[in-house]
């Protein structure tokens, strides 16, 4: 028997669920493979698009769901699933894509009438159209060597 060469060998090495959610930010590789099988059937049914892609769907999410826990640089990536970072990120926005289709329902948003009566007054004033707000979003940046420019960006709130 051929094995699927568009199976990704770095998917195997992941055996334990401590390891998947290091990886992926998933707790379980029931969850992993769920997420697999919709998106697969989401490609089957919704694109008309021949199943011509270098990585297999498990890869193609396992992929996209790094990128989006650890960010790792796509030339990085081109090393753990064996295709160019052009193809890396294709995949990835294309994925990424089809999560959001998926899974947009999983988030509930609140109606504006609930926001307009619950937000606060400094907000009324500033941002009467907001709708949400992320609190502690940890983004990182790059630091330079200069000493002073790290103070720029410190963040009293944290």
């Amino acid at each position: 028997m051929v094995s699927d060469p568009r199976k990704c060998s770095f998917l195997k090495r992941v055996k334990t669920e401590a390891q998947l959610t290091s990886c992926t930010g998933l707790d379980t590789f029931e969850g992993f493979r769920s997420l697999c099988d919709a998106v697969d059937l989401y490609c089957r049914t919704r694109l008309e698009k021949e199943d011509n892609y270098a990585l297999d769907v498990e890869a193609r999410v396992f992929l996209t769901l790094m990128k989006l826990k650890l960010n790792p640089s796509y030339v990085f990536m081109t090393i753990i699933f064996g295709v160019s970072s052009q193809t890396c990120s294709k995949y990835f926005k294309e994925t990424l894509s089809i999560l959001d289709q998926l899974l947009k329902g999983f988030i509930p948003w609140v109606d504006q009438e609930s926001v307009e009566l619950n937000i606060p007054k400094y907000f009324l004033t500033k941002y009467a159209n907001v709708q949400t707000v992320f609190n502690c979003t940890e983004i990182p940046v790059y630091l330079p060597p200069c000493i002073l420019c790290p103070t720029q960006l410190y963040s009293h709130y944290y």
